[in-house]
Order: structure tokens, then C-alpha cells, then sequence
């Protein structure tokens, strides 16, 4: 269980099971054991047919519509399948304590700078309306007098 809506900050510091007890009165399913299988599966074909040592068709589906960042591989391949290189490089990572490492980062430098340049228009035209009703309230003349 986390407390924002991008899942990095745990509601406590059992991942969430503790909040999860004291609101709903049972355990948070799956905190005690994964439902993901760890084990490792062989993609080779070993079942004695015509197909004996080629990879099982789920794996090669798998592969093939997976993104691929093939940069270092030119000497091995004669097409390189780059396309999901920047998609890869812009994953944020994140640690067995759920905290997220977002790398050097920035932000982007043109919607920084629009930013901060309606921080000082803003400030800046908040002081000169301040100023216009101050000079205003100093200029009204008293009719009841």
C-alpha cells in the first residue's frame, strides 16, 4: 500500500501491511508469499518433436514484442532494433525501500523557464496592483466633510 498516487511512498514501514490490517481488520493478500513464480524456465524445445532444440514459441512471442535496445550489439547483428532506447533511459528505478532514483534529472529547461518567468510576472504585477490601490486609497477625498 503506498500513499500517493505514483506508488512511491509505503504507508508504513511493513510495505503497507499494517495500514492494511488496521483498516480493513485482515492481512494484505499476497504479503506473506509472491504470487510470481522465481523460477527459472528453459526456452529451448526439449520435447523430443521436429522442433527438439529450437525456442518454445511463448519465448520467442515474448521476445519479439518486447522493446529492444540493441545499441552494442552491431557486430553480432546486421539490423540493430533501437527503438525503445529512450523509453529504457527514461525508467526510473527503484530500490528494495521503495524509493525511487531519478538520476540527475532537471526537468526540461524551456518549461523551467516558462515557469519561472510567470513567477516574476506574477509577483511582479501583484506589487504593481498593490501599488495602484495604495495610491488610491490615498487620493479618495472625503465627501462627508
Amino acid at each position: 500500500m503506498f500513499t500517493d498516487d505514483a506508488c512511491t511512498n509505503f504507508a508504513d514501514n511493513s510495505f503497507g501491511k499494517t495500514t492494511y490490517y488496521q483498516m480493513t481488520g485482515s492481512s494484505l493478500p499476497y504479503s506473506d508469499a509472491s504470487i510470481i513464480d522465481s523460477a527459472c524456465y528453459s526456452c529451448e524445445n526439449d520435447e523430443g518433436d521436429d522442433d527438439a532444440g529450437a525456442a518454445k514459441e511463448v519465448c520467442t512471442n515474448v521476445y519479439q514484442n518486447a522493446g529492444k535496445c540493441e545499441t552494442g550489439l552491431s557486430s553480432y547483428k546486421s539490423s540493430v532494433n533501437t527503438n525503445a532506447c529512450d523509453y529504457m533511459s527514461g525508467i526510473k528505478t527503484s530500490s528494495s525501500s521503495g524509493i525511487i532514483n531519478s538520476g540527475a534529472g532537471g526537468g526540461n529547461k524551456v518549461a523551467n523557464g516558462f515557469i519561472g518567468v510567470f513567477a516574476v510576472a506574477f509577483v511582479l504585477l501583484g506589487s504593481y496592483t498593490y501599488y495602484l490601490k495604495t495610491k488610491l486609497d490615498r487620493g479618495r477625498i472625503n465627501l462627508s466633510d
